[in-house]
């Protein structure tokens, strides 16, 4: 498990602040058109409304009178990244076509004790998030269309059942939560985009440009007003830590969480990248050295043999070797890319060698004995 949170570290999206703009824009405000105008001038038929218009309130009809490809196309051309995968959006709406996923849900999902962003989110960009969605939905053929989010926010009296007519899924229990989630609907075939991902399109399509912003959580006990906030890609992490209230000499920096943290070296040298979800500051680090699996699937994503690292761990720790037989130890090649990539500083490749090689040893003494 996580460590234990300090006091007020974790931020209840509902008491959050409403997002804050750091730094000053780069660009005037000026007209905006958006990308239907756009493709329809280009063919000759009839102006669209405004990026503008739209923002105001006006009717999202224009928009999804796009088809399939040219949404596809743009999205191509943005090279909009997931801040939940670190893939292109383009890569997941391809592989969810090719799939032919049934349903396509917008992950809301902060299952992280320090992130709130993809909460913050659903109450500040509903209408964009909504629409990013049905026309994400348009590309890959998916029949139905659902949020999901982690209800430790209590987010009940702000988004019920229905959350702009999408029907909602909510996560409950101890991290990590998307591994039961993914159980559930693994064979129902479904698609997951980042709410940040759907914001980024829906305002790419509506203002006719890029707009590269990340929406992060800033938190720890070295800040003095934790918040989220939203910031320009390429911003200096020491901007965004000063206007959040850096009050004390943090021991360690890092995004994305503590079940997959990348660590900050350098606050002045390093920027802020479309998929990051999260700076957190910290005092001091008092992690052990090794903990138990976390259940996060890291070892899982970056096997390039395809196993399951996760289950053979989880059956070590249990001491049902013989059960490990079933998730293929013997054809790990142990080239420690599950060991680098673990959170828990589990050294994952040598529980599945050891596996491997009871259950070998384990099959000689039957052999043996027959």
């Amino acid at each position: 498990m996580p460590p234990p949170l300090l006091s007020g570290i974790s931020i209840p999206c509902q008491k959050a602040p409403a997002i804050n703009l750091p730094i000053a824009r780069p660009d005037a405000f000026g007209e905006r058109v958006s990308c239907v105008t756009k493709l329809k001038a280009d063919s000759g038929k009839k102006e669209s409304i405004s990026g503008q218009q739209a923002e105001s309130g006006s009717s999202f009809d224009e928009y999804f009178s796009l088809t399939g490809e040219e949404i596809l196309e743009i999205v191509k051309k943005s090279n909009i990244i997931d801040e939940y995968t670190d893939t292109t959006l383009y890569e997941e709406l391809v592989n969810f076509s090719n799939k032919k996923i049934n349903y396509l849900f917008a992950n809301a999902v902060d299952e992280d004790p320090y992130i709130s962003s993809g909460a913050r989110q659903l109450l500040e960009f509903p209408s964009e998030i909504t629409l990013a969605l049905s026309l994400c939905k348009k590309v890959c053929g998916a029949k139905h269309s659902k949020l999901l989010l982690c209800d430790r926010f209590l987010l009940a009296d702000q988004i019920g059942v229905y959350y702009q007519g999408m029907s909602v899924v909510r996560l409950f229990g101890r991290y990590p939560l998307m591994p039961s989630f993914k159980r559930k609907y693994r064979k129902k075939g479904c698609g997951l985009i980042g709410v940040g991902a759907l914001r980024h399109l829906a305002s790419l399509i509506m203002n006719g440009r890029d707009e590269r912003l990340a929406v992060l959580t800033v938190s720890g006990d070295c800040i003095k007003n934790p918040q989220n906030i939203m910031a320009f890609e390429g911003t200096k992490i020491s901007d965004i830590l000063n206007f959040a209230g850096l009050d004390k000499s943090p021991e360690v920096i890092f995004s994305n969480g503590v079940i997959a943290p990348k660590i900050i070296k350098d606050i002045d040298g390093e920027t802020v990248s479309c998929e990051m979800r999260s700076i957190t500051a910290l005092s001091s680090l008092a992690l052990p050295q090794k903990m138990s699996c976390l259940g996060c699937g890291k070892c899982v994503s970056v096997c390039h043999k395809k196993l399951m690292p996760y289950y053979i761990v989880k059956a070590y720790e249990r001491g049902e070797i013989e059960e490990t037989a079933q998730y293929y130890p013997f054809a790990c090649d142990s080239c420690g890319a599950c060991t680098i990539s673990c959170p828990a500083s589990i050294d994952v490749c040598g529980i599945v060698s050891q596996c491997r090689d009871e259950l070998s040893a384990s099959k000689l003494r039957n052999n043996r004995k027959n």
